[in-house]
């Protein structure tokens, strides 16, 4: 009986790693493919266009993140994911969610155009938000390769789509010159992602079906997670949306650029946390729930040993990073890159801890964490702006993330006993050389 349950747990193990290296791997020709971009076209378009698109893309992903229902989650998780009612009224479900939400956003572009009062997002939006229902008909089988760690293919599909999608934009860039560029080059890869999904997993034909069992358990899941990604989203995205409203689409673009930095290792974490860390803790329990505590707690270590060193090079070399790829109009944002990686230490911590709710079916938990820093994060944002301008904001955030992790901890002991000595260790001495190193090279250029 030992030997059969050590064999799991190695095999569970080796598909972690596999899947882990992927995912990373994956990450990275994301990052390239991102930095390619940013590259070619902050010398094509002035920081006020990535202003404006920020605004876009973040109205798309809210959408979608405020609209979560649980077909993902419930495909990974419930016994009944492989059965055909299941994952075909899933894919119904999903289907739906895309009409719906283009429909949503077709009908409010005037007030938020007048919001940001930005005119172009009245013909930006209706058009961009297409990709929505591109979206919804791409195949749900996509949900059941990672239930089981197989993310090989997954991470091949985004790359190709990514690709295709940048060399999209970058001709119509080169060609037109406009916003537009970005809106079309999207759209081509929402579409590219949906056929391939298809194409690219082996599936049983996916037909349209509402079954009204798969249904209940779908949205019983759904329930918290629904709130869960609405927090999510304003935590993600509502500091575009209210700075967008606040501040100038130049200083929104320089904003934008150091996020998109700054966010390299809380996007290695989602994508470590989606495709490996939930599957794979969720397995652990169910297997052996002696031994996840411990499991636990070497996977968090593990993840601040990798973690922790980006971070701070991205506060460290963030400032030079910027000054030296990009021209000059977009040199204030190395600044920002530095005083966000800093608090990013704080929020690291805080995004490896989450997973553990989910794992154990803890919707609700999963929920309170993100609703405690939204109440922190968005006050924070605009308290810090009416007083100090944007860099106020940015301190807003940096207090919110400070203070937002002892709560996750206090949410997380509930299912493991942390050890909070070496976090502490550890967090003090990359946070204390971090910012040795960042004054000095101040004082000394």
């Amino acid at each position: 009986m030992f030997y059969k349950i050590n064999s799991i747990i190695k095999k569970n193990l080796s598909s972690v790693m596999k899947g882990s290296i992927w995912t990373v791997a994956g990450f990275g020709s994301e990052m390239v493919l991102r930095m390619t971009s940013s590259l070619i076209l902050t010398r094509i378009f002035l920081p006020e266009i990535f202003g404006t698109m920020a605004i876009v893309t973040a109205l798309l992903v809210g959408m979608e993140m405020i609209s979560e229902v649980g077909v993902r989650s419930s495909l990974i998780q419930n016994p009944k994911g492989r059965e055909a009612y299941f994952f075909e009224t899933a894919w119904t479900v999903q289907i739906f969610r895309g009409f719906i939400l283009w429909l949503l956003l077709y009908l409010f572009t005037d007030p938020l155009a007048n919001y940001f009062d930005e005119p172009l997002l009245k013909s930006l939006l209706p058009i961009a938000s297409l990709a929505l229902i591109f979206k919804g008909f791409a195949s749900v089988h996509i949900h059941l390769y990672t239930r089981d760690l197989k993310v090989k293919k997954l991470v091949i599909l985004k790359v190709l789509t990514q690709t295709f999608s940048l060399l999209v934009v970058i001709v119509l860039a080169l060609y037109y010159k406009n916003i537009w560029a970005i809106v079309i080059g999207s759209l081509c890869g929402a579409l590219l992602n949906t056929l391939l999904s298809f194409s690219l997993f082996t599936q049983p034909k996916n037909r349209l079906r509402l079954d009204k069992f798969a249904l209940q358990d779908i949205f019983k899941l759904g329930k918290w997670l629904l709130f869960a990604t609405i927090f999510h989203f304003l935590i993600g995205n509502g500091d575009r949306l209210l700075l967008g409203g606040l501040i100038t689409k130049t200083e929104m673009g320089l904003y934008n650029l150091a996020a998109m930095f700054t966010q390299i290792p809380i996007s290695i974490l989602a994508a470590l946390s989606g495709n490996i860390l939930m599957p794979f803790l969720a397995k652990s329990f169910n297997d052996n729930p002696d031994d996840f505590n411990e499991k636990f707690n070497d996977l968090l270590k593990k993840i601040l040993l990798y973690m922790f060193p980006i971070v701070a090079c991205l506060a460290i070399l963030g400032d030079f990073i910027i000054r030296f790829l990009y021209p000059s109009s977009f040199h204030n944002a190395g600044k920002i890159v530095q005083l966000l990686a800093v608090a990013s230490f704080f929020q690291v911590v805080s995004f490896a801890l989450i997973p553990v709710f989910l794992a154990r079916g803890d919707s609700f938990r999963h929920m309170l964490a993100y609703f405690s820093l939204l109440v922190l994060y968005l006050p924070g944002i605009f308290l810090g702006f009416k007083f100090y301008g944007m860099w106020g904001s940015l301190y807003g955030m940096f207090i919110a993330q400070l203070m937002w992790l002892p709560i996750v901890i206090i949410l997380a002991n509930t299912y493991i006993k942390l050890d909070l000595l070496n976090i502490a260790k550890k967090l003090g001495f990359y946070l204390l050389i971090t910012t040795l190193v960042i004054f000095t090279f101040n004082r000394i250029l």
